[in-house]
């Protein structure tokens, strides 16, 4: 699989657990730059998922049904803490936070 069909199947699983968890979200990061017409090298997806109400915990089954598991051995824990649920896209091995 070329860099490029890697990076769309993991964008395209990360658009279906959007759609999934029924919440607004975006691309944000080298990706959103890229979008904008800007020239950028990345090697991860970076998304944010609005998550007001009950906690990361919940929207971990969605993701991880698309193939995102977390990088984190306390995924949920480390969320809390530091506002960001770092994920491994684990069909193509991409790294998105």
């Amino acid at each position: 699989m070329t860099a490029d069909a890697v990076l769309l199947a993991a964008l395209a699983d990360c658009a279906a657990a959007r759609r999934r968890l029924g919440r607004p979200a975006m691309i944000i990061g080298g990706l959103a730059v890229i979008a904008r017409g800007l020239p950028r090298q990345t090697v991860d997806i970076d998304a944010t998922i609005w998550a007001e109400g009950p906690g990361v915990e919940t929207i971990l089954p969605a993701l991880a049904a698309h193939g995102f598991i977390p990088r984190t051995a306390d995924a949920v824990s480390f969320a809390q803490e530091h506002h960001v649920l770092l994920l491994r896209h684990e069909p193509t091995a991409r790294r998105s936070n």
